[in-house]
């Protein structure tokens, strides 16, 4: 038996919250940086029992179906590009896993959040300006970690999710490239058709 392990992590964007932490006639304000990273963790037992010489050779030369599919996604034209809106080649991705020999699974979710406070300052401290002064930042923070377990009876595949790139992605700048060569190219082939 062979162990596998996979891991990945997401961090979730980071929060920023003023609050007040003490006093009444002239309270302080403290700046708190709040921040939230989620890890998944998989543990595989595969049995590595032989295989025949026929599934090995199949094996060797990608002519299963689970290593087929996905190098024939990756050769279809503009697939990069149905990419960029769905998840459909992580689906194909998938399909090559093997799970005919798996022994057991385990499943970590791992939740760590994170507030460490950033700055501080006093309603009463005002700069020559007349804008808020701050104070010297404090070393305080604290940290919560949250752990599940579990035994899950196969390996979770992604299911169909559409997502719409960011203004700022670069995606944009590669489809507007696309749709320009292709309006140069339909171009060229009118003239020498003419």
């Amino acid at each position: 038996m062979k162990v596998v392990t996979g891991q990945s992590d997401k961090p979730a964007a980071s929060q920023l919250t003023t609050q007040g932490l003490y006093g009444d006639a002239s309270p302080v304000y403290g700046t708190w940086e709040r921040t939230k990273v989620q890890s998944v963790r998989y543990r595989v037992g595969v049995a590595m029992e032989p295989r025949t010489l026929g599934a090995a050779t199949l094996d060797s030369f990608g002519l299963r179906a689970r290593e087929f599919v996905p190098a024939l996604w990756e050769l279809i034209p503009y697939s990069f590009l149905v990419d960029y809106f769905t998840n459909i080649g992580d689906i194909v991705s998938s399909f090559s896993v093997q799970r005919s020999r798996i022994l057991w699974i385990n499943k970590t979710t791992r939740l760590k959040y994170e507030n460490t406070i950033r700055n501080y300052y006093a309603n009463s401290y005002y700069g020559s300006n007349g804008s808020t002064s701050w104070l010297a930042v404090p070393s305080a923070s604290w940290t919560r970690v949250q752990v599940t377990r579990s035994q899950p009876a196969y390996l979770n595949t992604p299911s169909l999710e559409f997502e719409i790139p960011g203004l700022s992605s670069r995606k944009w700048l590669n489809i507007a490239a696309l749709v320009r060569s292709g309006r140069r190219t339909e171009a060229a082939i009118r003239r020498s058709l003419m």
